[in-house]
């Protein structure tokens, strides 16, 4: 964030985003800054972030996918036409039949239509490079001047397509959605990941060890009884 005429109110802050976006060409990297109002890109963030949980439950595998969450996710990016629990399960329902899939599978084409809508909404453009076209956030003055909603989106389309990336996850532990970076992560980095386990550790093994603690202190006092008195 850079602070302007020496203000140091909330209003007079401006965000700068620095992302990069690389192609499929190694060494083929694209370097943005644009701003944003505050209070612009806390609502943003808000829908992003829903919209960023939806892409996560979809890309599960099957049997892991939650019908009611993908529903929840797609009520709350429905901004146009509210979105009601028995129109979404019913058109389910019919695809299910159509489709000859479970209803898992059936909701989750229906999220998914619901979410290339939203990205449609921000269309990525085709840039030439020393090697070939890539995809990228429109870079004109108008779009940049509009925050940083097109570079996201475009990222989490990028994410969403799969190009070279694995796609997107819930942390097991803080249930934040991270970017996967290997093959059957479910942690957002390593300290998620040691605290879960640690955590589980002590549940499990840990338990057994306070029982086994227990028992033996039970077992001592049966052994070594205290004298009583003769009086």
């Amino acid at each position: 964030m850079v602070k302007e005429n020496g203000r140091t109110t909330e209003e007079h802050f401006i965000p700068r985003c620095i992302t990069s976006i690389k192609s499929l060409d190694p060494g083929d990297e694209v370097e943005l800054e644009v701003r944003q109002n505050l209070a612009d890109l806390r609502a943003e963030q808000e829908y992003f972030a829903v919209v960023a949980r939806l892409i996560a439950e979809i890309q599960r595998e099957d049997k892991e996918r939650s019908p009611e969450k993908m529903f929840e996710y797609c009520r709350d990016t429905a901004s146009e036409i509210p979105l009601l629990l028995e129109d979404f399960f019913e058109m389910g329902e019919a695809l299910k039949q159509v489709s000859k899939v479970s209803l898992t599978s059936a909701v989750s084409q229906l999220a998914e239509s619901y979410l290339c809508t939203i990205l449609d909404k921000f269309p990525a453009r085709l840039f030439q490079t020393s090697d070939r076209p890539i995809e990228l956030p429109p870079l004109d003055a108008y779009n940049i001047g509009h925050g940083i909603i097109h570079a996201l989106y475009c990222m989490l389309r990028l994410e969403y397509l799969r190009r070279g990336r694995l796609g997107l996850g819930v942390c097991r532990r803080c249930d934040e959605v991270f970017a996967i970076e290997r093959s059957g992560a479910v942690f957002c980095g390593n300290k998620c990941s040691h605290l879960y386990r640690s955590n589980e550790h002590y549940h499990l093994s840990g338990k057994a060890a306070r029982q086994e603690r227990a028992k033996s202190k039970v077992t001592n006092a049966g052994e070594n009884p205290s004298r009583k008195s003769d009086f």
